[in-house]
Order: structure tokens, then C-alpha cells, then sequence
């Protein structure tokens, strides 16, 4: 009797309810709002040499959006966008069009899955499931950045220098709060606020690979109506040697072609 009296009070997560994934994850893709948004971020890197950047974001959901990103502070400005559609980002340098597959850690689209079955299949993808909506992992409870965090992946062993892709969500919230892709490149998501039509966004989210970083903060968030063509390929600002022009120890050209 008193032994199952202690492991209750020093193991309480041993008699936690855990709900099934998939609705964890339906909970998920609820918290990534029904509406059209125009989201403004600014991007520091740990490099003092790299410039501040203003990025703005142009969401429609998880499978169509479009970024603009500028230098500040550069004469002349300096700008580069990518659209996103069609599981590719396209980018214009000069006369030519330039296509290439959405980066499997595009950090952005992850708080936008709006779709139980889409975002299923990027998980698989990313291989933290193991398999895509018919036969989901199942979850455990863990704790990171101060909150209980329902998790999902392979446990990786803490001895070893190989981790396995790994995700965090918040129990209470239903919020990605980290994420470790299978390069082991970490992204943490801190601060969340209610935004319209149901998008909860975090104000900061952190990129971590190697011996670099990115701290990316929310400025703004709203909704928007965009015209029919916001979205198409003809529409795309030239970008001819935005990336050339930059720090040179590659910080900002490894993000934006890696993480963007």
C-alpha cells in the first residue's frame, strides 16, 4: 500500500491520461487558424556580422504561402521572395526562374498545418512517425522549456550522440514547442498568442544547427484578403543576387537557403 501510495506522488505522469495521436494532432492542426494572414517577423542570427532581417509572410495554409525578405538598413534594398506551392519554392534571379523542392525544415510552414492528414504525412516525412494516419505512434509524456509536452518519436538514448527526430507538444495547449529533425538541427517555439480565427502563434522561435542561430520574433499578425494573383508565379519579385551580397561566413545564405 505504501508503495503504490509513493509512486503516485513521485511518478504522477505514470497515471496521466494520454490521448490517442491522432487527436493530439487534429488538436494541432486546430490551433493553426482558418483564416488568410499577413505575419511580420524580424530574424537576428548569432553571428554579430549578419544583417537584421525583415521577413513578411503571406499565408494562405500549410501548402500555399510566400515570403518577402528584406536587408534592413541596406541601400539599396536588398530583397529576396520565395513562393511556396505545390510542395516547391520558386524564386526569380533575374530572367530566370529558379525551382527547387519546399526544404524538408522550412521552419515556418510547421505552425500552419491546418490538415490532420497533411500534416501526418510531414511527420512521417520528417520521421518522427513512423507511419502516416492508418496506424499512429503512439505518445508519452516529457518535460522541456517548463511545461509538460506530449512527445512523439523514437526515444533517443541519452548516452549516445545520435538523437533521433523528435517532437514536442505542449499538454495544455495543443502547440509545437520544439522540434529535432533527423540532421539534428533543433527549432523551439516560445510565447504563444491567440490570434484571429483561431491561430495560435508563437512570438519566438529559435533555429538551431551546429554552431549557428537564428532568433526569429513575431512583430505583427493579421488577417488579410488576398487579391486572385497574390499567389501566382508571375507575380514573384526579382531576387538576382540577394544571397551573393551577404555575410561572409554564409550564416544568412545557409538559413535562407536551408530553413526558408
Amino acid at each position: 500500500m505504501k508503495l503504490i501510495f509513493l509512486l503516485f506522488v513521485i511518478s504522477p505522469s505514470l497515471w496521466a491520461y494520454i490521448p490517442p495521436t491522432r487527436m493530439i494532432l487534429q488538436r494541432l492542426s486546430e490551433n493553426s487558424g482558418t483564416g488568410s494572414y499577413e505575419i511580420i517577423k524580424e530574424v537576428k542570427f548569432s553571428n554579430p556580422e549578419a544583417p537584421t532581417i525583415k521577413e513578411t509572410w503571406k499565408i494562405e495554409n500549410e501548402r500555399t504561402f510566400k515570403v518577402t525578405v528584406e536587408v534592413l538598413n541596406s541601400n539599396p534594398i536588398q530583397k529576396l521572395q520565395y513562393l511556396y506551392t505545390g510542395g516547391q519554392r520558386y524564386t526569380q534571379n533575374g530572367t530566370k526562374r529558379e525551382i527547387s523542392k519546399m526544404p524538408v525544415e522550412q521552419a515556418e510552414r510547421l505552425f500552419h498545418f491546418r490538415s490532420l492528414e497533411n500534416l501526418a504525412a510531414y511527420l512521417t516525412n520528417l520521421q518522427v512517425l513512423t507511419s502516416a494516419i492508418g496506424n499512429l505512434d503512439l505518445s508519452r509524456l516529457n518535460r522541456t522549456q517548463g511545461v509538460v509536452n506530449y512527445g512523439l518519436g523514437k526515444k533517443s538514448d541519452p548516452d549516445s550522440e545520435t538523437k533521433f527526430p523528435y517532437l514536442w507538444i505542449e499538454q495544455d495547449r495543443f502547440v509545437i514547442r520544439k522540434l529535432r529533425f533527423e540532421s539534428d538541427v533543433e527549432l523551439t517555439a516560445d510565447s504563444f498568442q491567440t490570434q484571429p480565427k483561431g491561430l495560435y502563434h508563437p512570438e519566438e522561435i529559435n533555429v538551431k544547427w551546429k554552431e549557428k542561430s537564428a532568433r526569429i520574433k513575431t512583430l505583427s499578425v493579421s488577417l488579410k484578403k488576398w487579391p486572385a494573383d497574390t499567389f501566382q508565379l508571375q507575380n514573384l519579385e526579382n531576387s538576382q543576387s540577394f544571397l551573393q551580397r551577404l555575410n561572409p561566413d554564409q550564416t544568412t545564405t545557409e538559413f535562407y537557403s536551408r530553413f526558408r
